[in-house]
């Protein structure tokens, strides 16, 4: 993501680059990048719980933060990145409310639906992933609990003998 990012403010540093909706729009894919992340999210801050449990985990974890000079922790940092791809739709549709002239307001509009496809695509690869959780621990009952299993296939689950 931090290539991604750092192209994106280059282009709209350029001054040949287009206007800020352009880029938005002319982006979209490269914003595809925040699905496979945020449908990930869960299971790497599970991670990252799991390490901090780790005393040199921890401890290395806490010089890199000394080193960044940044008051966020890791995981607060990696929230960042999901609250961005949420705020981005916020943030134009505001725009959106105050662009008067016709073609920018066109632009705007354009963005809007761009990063709202985008945020889209986000929350149905992270529904996507929670459904294959849920499969995968109702999997697990079924192979670790085969008596639970079978009253539940043969529709007794409430059944008392």
């Amino acid at each position: 993501m931090p290539e991604f990012h750092h192209k994106l403010l280059q282009a709209w540093e350029e001054e040949d680059g287009g206007t800020v909706e352009e880029q938005f729009v002319a982006s979209a894919a490269g914003f595809m990048i925040y699905r496979k992340f945020c449908s990930r999210f869960d299971a790497g801050v599970d991670c990252l719980v799991q390490l901090l449990n780790r005393q040199e985990a921890r401890r290395v974890l806490q010089q890199c933060q000394l080193a960044s000079k940044t008051d966020l922790s890791l995981q607060a940092y990696l929230l960042s990145a999901v609250q961005r791809i949420c705020k981005y739709p916020l943030l134009l549709a505001e725009l959106l409310k105050h662009t008067a002239a016709p073609a920018e307001a066109a632009r705007t509009e354009a963005a809007l639906e761009a990063m709202r496809g985008v945020a889209a695509g986000v929350n149905e690869d992270k529904r996507r992933m929670e459904n294959l959780q849920a499969i995968d621990r109702c999997a697990w009952l079924l192979h670790f609990h085969p008596i639970r299993a079978q009253n539940i296939g043969s529709g007794d689950a409430g059944a008392k003998g």
